[in-house]
């Protein structure tokens, strides 16, 4: 919703407070070197972020890259009560375990709740490397998923590793290796 402008952005936020009774709504407003579809600068993404805040959000995402100039919207999340996201995007590979833990290490000194890792997955190799992250204890939860050949295995496996949010797509997939929601939601009950 908050990715494709300004009038389908107020009307995605009319319809926030009746959709918040059905379902759970993350507030994302992404920078466009993490995906984001509008090259939107801070002060916009703080906007729609502070407005899905306000509208009933179950959770905000940050990239752990703008949790700093993005603090104020930290700070109003967490006096809501309202998890904090911070996330992480590799388009191009699996960052070694190092990179991985310093942007973990990021997140968790600028607020975050929950660590989302999204990279890209091209070797089983990797994708161990990313279940090992399950077995460090840290001080926050993980997400994690793979995009890319081994996308949608490391779906369902980091699912059963212990990550905490698990996307699927409702309509049409925005990253590689996307499973439908209603079929990754059956296939993590039955594994």
């Amino acid at each position: 919703f908050l990715h494709h402008g300004s009038q389908v952005h107020s009307r995605a936020m009319a319809l926030l407070p009746g959709l918040k009774e059905h379902c759970s709504i993350l507030g994302t407003a992404r920078c466009k070197e993490e995906g984001g579809s509008l090259p939107l600068d801070v002060a916009a993404r703080r906007d729609l972020l502070v407005q899905s805040l306000e509208a009933g959000a179950a959770a905000i995402d940050i990239e752990v890259r703008s949790l700093e100039s993005l603090h104020d919207v930290v700070a109003k999340a967490k006096s809501l009560g309202i998890p904090v996201v911070a996330s992480f995007h590799d388009f191009e590979g699996t960052p070694p375990f190092y990179r991985l833990r310093d942007q973990i290490e990021k997140a968790v000194a600028g607020g975050a709740t929950v660590v989302k890792l999204a990279v890209r997955v091209e070797s089983m190799i990797a994708l161990f490397g990313l279940v090992s992250l399950f077995q460090q204890g840290w001080p926050v939860r993980i997400s994690a998923m793979g995009m890319g050949s081994h996308g949608k295995l490391s779906r369902l496996v980091l699912a059963k590793a212990g990550s905490v949010l698990n996307y699927g797509y409702l309509r049409e997939p925005n990253a590689p290796g996307q499973w439908p929601a209603g079929e990754l939601r059956r296939l993590i009950a039955e594994i």
